[in-house]
């Protein structure tokens, strides 16, 4: 009896020295006298393991194109104080995209809008009816964006772009009566934002481009004509050369 209550206390006494033995070798952190945390040599070694593993790579694909020659046709709405008078009208347009990288480009285009009102009456000072006026203003605008384009997607054909540049629009205003008519040339810098997609036409290197844009007049000279905007959508033909296809399915 003896013998078993003496290794029964012997059991006890040894227990806590065997589960903290058996801690430091499951892997359990361990602590010194002050409750500092001892790092083992395995652990030093994951960490430095973990800090000096090097990123995923960026994923390597080709170039949509090297350059594209588009062009195509769409509608533009006037806004803003600048343009009160006008309605919408259809637009024309032709550029040229550059790639620089896969997933960006530079372009270069020229845009053609004519937006106009083809009857506003005329009053005079007192109210009295004058007779009808024949608004009109062609835009001729020449532009300089920067674009970027979105990753391929493997189960789509397609690619996102987003675009954001300057431009020069050349406005002539022409208001006409009858067979007389008195024509206003002014230049505008403008802002030009501009969002699509390129859609290939059966994985062959011509493609659809759908898109909308703005341009905003910007503000210049010591007179305030007030704000302006041509918002506008668009779909035109891209020819691309040069580049890989993506690999869309």
């Amino acid at each position: 009896m003896f013998f078993r209550l003496g290794l029964f206390i012997l059991l006890l006494i040894a227990m806590p020295t065997l589960v903290l033995t058996g801690s430091a070798y499951a892997g359990d952190p361990q602590y010194d006298e002050f409750g500092n945390k001892i790092e083992s040599k395995n652990d030093d070694a994951e960490a430095q393991e973990s800090e000096t593993e090097p990123p995923p790579p960026e994923p390597d694909y080709p170039k949509m194109f090297d350059i594209t020659i588009g062009g195509g046709f769409g509608y533009g709405f006037p806004v803003g104080d600048f343009y009160s008078g006008l309605d919408s009208g259809p637009l024309y347009f032709g550029e040229i995209r550059i790639a620089v990288s896969p997933k960006s480009y530079i372009k270069f285009g020229y845009r053609k809008i004519n937006i106009y009102n083809d009857v506003q009456s005329v009053s005079d000072i007192d109210g009295t009816y004058l007779g009808t006026v024949d608004l009109s203003a062609d835009v001729n605008t020449y532009l300089f964006s920067l674009g970027w384009l979105s990753s391929p997607n493997k189960n789509k054909n397609l690619r996102m772009y987003s675009e954001f540049g300057g431009a020069y629009g050349n406005h002539v205003i022409t208001a006409s009566v009858g067979s007389e008519s008195i024509s206003d040339d002014t230049g505008k810098f403008m802002i030009l934002g501009q969002i699509g997609v390129i859609l290939p036409i059966n994985n062959s290197r011509v493609g659809l481009d759908l898109g909308g844009s703005v341009l905003w007049k910007s503000f210049s000279g010591s007179n305030d004509e007030g704000w302006g905007a041509i918002l506008s959508v668009h779909l035109g033909l891209v020819i691309m050369a040069g580049g890989g296809a993506d690999q869309g399915n």
